[in-house]
């Protein structure tokens, strides 16, 4: 059995023979991503920036609003099935500037700790 087979078609194990039930692996994105995914997406970015925003003017304790603010950026808010490259700008700027936003956050939070 070839194993790069699994992959990719370089064994030439031609189409349909026998291969121990396995068949190749597509790479091609076939799965459409629900919508109501997208709602709760949006929803869970929205609380984890705001909870991040609401610990960061209450706490005194810096790392857990980074927290928060760096977990947001899991749940894209935009629709997934769109690549980086074909997002509209503002969208990429967006995220951009959060991701940016949080590692100042994380970088004063450590250069603030040397001090305390």
């Amino acid at each position: 059995m070839c194993v790069a087979g699994l992959f990719d078609r370089s064994c030439n194990v031609p189409q349909g023979s026998a291969t121990n039930g396995i068949e190749p692996i597509s790479m091609e994105p076939t799965r459409t991503i629900d919508p109501r995914s997208r709602n709760w997406n949006r929803w869970a970015y929205l609380a984890f920036t705001l909870t991040g925003i609401v610990f960061w003017l209450v706490t005194d304790d810096r790392t857990l609003p980074i927290t928060f603010l760096g977990i947001a950026l899991v749940a894209d808010p935009f629709d997934q099935q769109v690549t980086w490259s074909e997002r509209p700008l503002w969208q990429r700027a967006w995220l951009l500037v959060h991701l940016g936003l949080a590692a100042a956050a994380l970088g004063w939070a450590i250069g603030l700790g040397d001090r305390i």
